[in-house]
């Protein structure tokens, strides 16, 4: 029986590998809607990711779109990991 770290390569887990928490959740944001416009989904159901979507959102514009225009005010030039400066 072999243990998880010595399967594991770190090498393999490079900044590379992972994408920004908000592309991340704006992704997901996409998908809640793909789900929401297919005909074939119930009306409640539909509805739900609609309500899902609008509060991810608004949590994104209050707190992501504030953090980055205090950075911008603040003249932050460090990117972030997923490599774009604050603009």
């Amino acid at each position: 029986m072999t243990t998880l770290d010595s399967r594991l390569n770190v090498a393999d887990f490079g900044p590379e590998r992972f994408s920004s928490r908000e592309m991340s959740r704006l992704e997901f944001g996409s998908r809640l809607l793909d789900l929401a416009e297919d005909s074939r989904t119930p009306m409640l159901e539909r509805c739900k990711y609609v309500a899902i979507f609008a509060e991810l959102i608004d949590e994104f514009f209050q707190v992501r779109v504030v953090s980055l225009q205090d950075k911008v005010a603040a003249g932050v030039e460090t990117p972030g990991t997923d490599g774009v400066r604050p603009r």
